[in-house]
């Protein structure tokens, strides 16, 4: 068991930061918590460049809109490619969702970077798509080493989880870098479906990392209540069981739909993805 100051997701999305919450290491919300990555090395320097142009107005490009329970607009970046599915509802404007949108991720960015520097040791994680191509060696050390140049003297290790239907297996990489082989991929209907199935990967990590939880009691049952209060929002969006199973039946209907129209020549059949 490792014991670290500090534990953050590099991505791809929210299936990796949701396992380390799970797992009691993440105790706050970061920039990349809730976003789509377009891969581990582009993470690391995006926390290099301090962020350059993140959530820049005139950059984003709406590239979807999903249906059902999710009921957001997806923007994505035009020029760094990372996506946002989860911070314009479609029940706002674009207006009105890009100003709160903009100042929350700015206190995100300043909460990671003031974090980083005041910790001597930092775990991170990277959960790949399921769909996605493996990473190489030389990009998981290339990662690690952008983010040791950022903050030096502070030590990472970095933790990259790859999907694969066999038995769990671990490889370290290089010093400070293990690659993680396990099953993660979530099927709904017979395809495979955008969420991750982190519960494993939580697994995993409550048996190989600890992380010194630096909150007082108070901050404790503040997160503790805003976390209560987020998941009666969702159950209040997403209903029964039986609302939830329709919602997601609306979803593949309209991925079918949209397949039918780019076939038909209706939309352009290289639709952009935010992933």
């Amino acid at each position: 068991m490792k014991k670290f100051d500090l534990a953050f997701s590099l991505g791809f999305s929210c299936g990796c930061s949701r396992a380390l919450r799970s797992a009691g290491l993440q105790f706050a919300s970061y920039p990349l918590d809730w976003t789509g990555s377009p891969g581990i090395v582009a993470s690391a320097r995006m926390i290099a460049s301090d962020f350059a142009g993140w959530l820049d107005r005139d950059d984003l490009e709406l590239v979807d809109v999903r249906a059902g329970r999710f009921g957001n607009h997806i923007y994505r970046s035009r020029k760094t490619r990372f996506g946002f599915p989860h911070e314009f509802s479609s029940f706002l404007t674009f207006d009105e969702a890009y100003g709160p949108t903009v100042e929350k991720h700015r206190r995100r960015i300043a909460r990671l970077m003031e974090h980083v520097r005041a910790a001597k040791s930092v775990f991170v994680a990277y959960i790949e798509r399921p769909i996605n191509p493996r990473a190489s060696d030389a990009d998981l050390a290339e990662a690690k080493r952008i983010l040791e140049e950022k903050f030096p003297g502070v030590a990472f290790e970095l933790t990259y989880f790859f999907h694969s239907d066999s038995e769990l297996s671990e490889r370290e990489v290089a010093p400070g870098i293990v690659a993680v082989d396990c099953a993660y991929r979530r099927m709904m209907n017979g395809e495979v479906w955008h969420e991750i199935d982190y519960d494993g990967i939580a697994d995993w990590l409550r048996g190989h990392v600890t992380v010194t939880d630096p909150r007082t009691e108070a901050e404790k049952s503040a997160y503790e209540e805003e976390r209560r209060r987020a998941k009666n929002k969702r159950f209040a969006a997403g209903g029964n069981a039986l609302c939830r199973k329709l919602n997601e039946l609306e979803y593949r209907l309209y991925r079918h739909l949209d397949e039918a129209l780019q076939k038909k020549g209706v939309l352009p059949r290289e639709k952009a993805l935010w992933f």
